[in-house]
């Protein structure tokens, strides 16, 4: 505790509500009367404000009371912080165009083009004034969740802890991407082990706990015994597409980064794994119940699930050129 918070857990904020009133009504009978309190109780209620700013506050004279000069300084001023108070206890009606929340939502860099970045320029021209946060995303969510550290997480995981709700948005299966110019464009019908002969570049994902995670291509390969090679791994996106722009590894992520036009400008699928339910990855929106009772949270929440119930994420995007 600062030394404000000491000094501010000597004042009962009902002092301040007896003050406003003594400074309205000039008379304690009558401030007792306001505050349906009796008359000794608001002398004692007086003394204890004198106390508290040690000072007499009020002058008693022949028709009442007179405010001293701190009195008359202090009635400047309770208006004011008697509101703030109000607003603290009392939320107003929500308004997108009026909200200027902060938003903080934990994504990985791979799907954040097709799933975050789009919706961003959906919400902010509803709500101009809120700010959002993009974070990296972690291996586990939920920790980062519970603390505070962001409000919204996408991520593969579900968490059977009550305290979590899991949104799923979007069923995806995963693709390898290549540079326009690769070589293994010039191939039809490609099949995974042509994919294998070449590097790969990886994203990395914060994992302060070391919680093992694997990426869902590497599950999909183990199954078929298959392994595949990564000379690099990194949390910036952009120095991993640089490296596949300009040589002939690959990268693996979504499919859906086909519906994104800034993405097939330089990258085109060379394989998809197909439909198959062990090759499909369900992607959720999870958040904490911190959050529950926050109607901008939830209206944050809601937008962005009903913007990605717009979408359309269908077979089609198994069609490799």
């Amino acid at each position: 505790m600062n030394k404000t918070e000491q000094q501010l857990s000597r004042i009962d904020l009902n002092l301040l509500v007896a003050l406003s009133v003594l400074l309205k009504e000039r008379s304690v009978t009558k401030a007792a009367e306001a505050l349906y309190i009796t008359q000794p109780a608001m002398s004692r209620t007086l003394q204890r404000l004198r106390e508290l700013f040690d000072d007499p506050l009020f002058i008693r004279i022949s028709h009442g009371l007179v405010p001293t000069v701190k009195g008359e300084l202090l009635a400047n001023k309770l208006p004011l912080l008697i509101k703030d108070i109000k607003l603290l206890i009392e939320d107003e009606p929500f308004e997108a165009k009026r909200c200027q929340q902060e938003f903080s939502i934990s994504v990985p860099a791979i799907t954040s083009q097709a799933l975050v970045l789009p919706f961003i320029k959906y919400i902010t021209e509803q709500a101009p004034n809120i700010q959002i946060s993009e974070l990296s995303a972690d291996r586990e969510p939920f920790t980062g969740l519970e603390n505070g550290d962001y409000d919204f997480s996408i991520h593969i995981l579900k968490s059977p802890d009550p305290h979590f709700n899991s949104h799923r948005i979007a069923s995806v299966s995963t693709a390898i991407f290549a540079a326009k110019n690769h070589p293994l464009l010039q191939k039809k019908n490609r099949t995974i082990e042509q994919c294998l002969a070449y590097d790969f570049v990886d994203l990395a994902m914060n994992n302060e706990k070391n919680i093992p995670h694997n990426m869902p291509i590497d599950q999909i390969l183990r199954d078929k015994k298959l392994q595949r090679s990564i000379v690099l791994r990194s949390g910036q996106l952009s120095t991993l597409t640089d490296m596949v722009k300009k040589s002939d590894r690959l990268l693996a992520g979504p499919n859906i980064l086909m519906n994104c036009e800034d993405w097939t400008e330089h990258f085109s699928p060379v394989y998809i794994f197909n439909q198959q339910p062990e090759h499909v990855t369900d992607v959720y929106l999870i958040t904490h119940q911190r959050i529950a009772l926050s109607e901008e949270h939830q209206w944050f929440k809601n937008e962005f699930l009903n913007y990605h119930k717009m979408l359309s994420f269908d077979d089609n995007q198994n069609d490799v050129p």
